[in-house]
């Protein structure tokens, strides 16, 4: 990690002012550490109350990402350690930040290029104007490790065509930058050699006090540079996708992945993904988008905190990043290690509050439905 792990600027425009940050991290693809996310929360509380700041952009340093997701690797540490408070020290910031970015008062500009996971998604997710690079490749991957799509996914990619969302949160499909603008995780598409160009003619917009003047400034000058055309492998199989997880029961949801990857490959690798992710995962997921159709973006992340602590006391989290991450083994020990053992009562058991007293993010503001 180098000294700077977030690179704050300002460069003028007229009289105003664009807010840049750039994610530092690029040895680990910009994974967001505990000080990477409080020194964005505290920079963007500054620029929202500077009246001469009209417009942030948010971006990752390096040619390979965005943002791959949150540091694990320290957390499951801090797990291993019993140590669950900087676990939750870790999650409650993060959703923090990411309700901020959402919430935010003046346009934000998140160019987003290379890998953009998990708690990149939920970073880039809240910007009104969401771009993605020829190189992105989106993904809420955590079936893979024993946790669960976070950062108000299952509020965001509940927005997605019919059922892509659950699709994805399940599957931890991979969408790439048509996929993306397709399915409505992305306003604009991109190239990456854009970026010097585009950001150069930023400097030069009418950019002023009112925020819905300048988020149309911004929107003319993107609709100039975005790549048109093009179909998505997720649309084109919309109706399939939404005949698979047509199902309240994890077992026939599962069982009907598998035979579509038997009548068309495209499904194989979602079905390879849970075949080998985590059971409870799977179970989980389907249970959380169930609860939080019809939540509010508040209550999602705070449901995700819940499920979060939740995660961070059993196995298959801490035992998911050991295989994944560092003896990098690719042989988790998941407990249970089949579908069929995962009972609905210890599904059940993720979604009650594992304190006592006041949420920890009851003070998030508005609803956001």
């Amino acid at each position: 990690m180098t000294a700077d792990p977030v690179l704050f600027d300002s460069i003028p425009c007229g009289g105003y002012s664009i807010g840049i940050a750039t994610l530092n991290n690029p040895s680990r693809l910009n994974s967001l550490d505990i000080r990477m996310i409080e020194l964005l929360h505290r920079q963007l509380d500054e620029w929202a109350a500077n009246e001469r700041v009209a417009l942030v952009v948010l971006q990752g340093t390096g040619d390979r990402a965005f943002c791959a997701g949150g540091d694990i690797r320290n957390m499951t540490d801090a797990i291993a350690a019993g140590d669950l408070a900087v676990a939750q020290r870790y999650f409650a910031a993060e959703y923090r930040l990411d309700h901020l970015i959402h919430t935010f008062p003046k346009p934000i500009l998140a160019w987003c290029h290379g890998v953009i996971m998990g708690g990149g998604l939920g970073l880039m997710q809240g910007a009104s104007h969401r771009v993605v690079t020829d190189s992105a490749v989106l993904a809420m991957p955590e079936i893979g490790i024993g946790l669960f799509p976070d950062v108000g996914a299952a509020w965001f990619m509940q927005r997605m065509p019919g059922r892509l969302g659950l699709f994805c949160g399940l599957t931890g499909a991979r969408l790439g930058p048509l996929d993306a603008t397709r399915c409505g995780l992305a306003d604009y598409r991109m190239s990456d050699e854009d970026h010097a160009n585009l950001f150069g003619l930023l400097t030069r917009l009418p950019l002023g006090p009112d925020p819905v003047r300048n988020h149309e400034a911004v929107s003319r000058l993107l609709q100039d540079f975005r790549t048109k055309g093009g179909t998505s492998g997720f649309l084109d199989r919309i109706e399939s996708i939404n005949a698979v997880t047509d199902h309240r029961a994890p077992l026939p949801l599962r069982d009907a992945l598998a035979a579509a990857a038997q009548d068309d490959e495209w499904y194989l690798p979602c079905a390879e993904r849970v075949a080998a992710g985590s059971p409870t995962t799977f179970a989980l997921v389907l249970e959380q988008f169930r609860r939080c159709r019809h939540l509010s973006l508040r209550e999602v992340l705070q449901l995700d905190l819940v499920i979060a602590m939740r995660c961070c006391q059993q196995s298959d989290f801490p035992e998911g990043v050991r295989a994944l991450l560092i003896d990098k083994d690719g042989n988790p020990r998941w407990s249970p290690r089949r579908l069929e053992e995962v009972e609905p009562a210890t599904v059940e058991q993720y979604f009650l509050p594992p304190w006592t007293g006041e949420h920890p993010l009851a003070d998030l503001a508005g609803s956001m439905q």
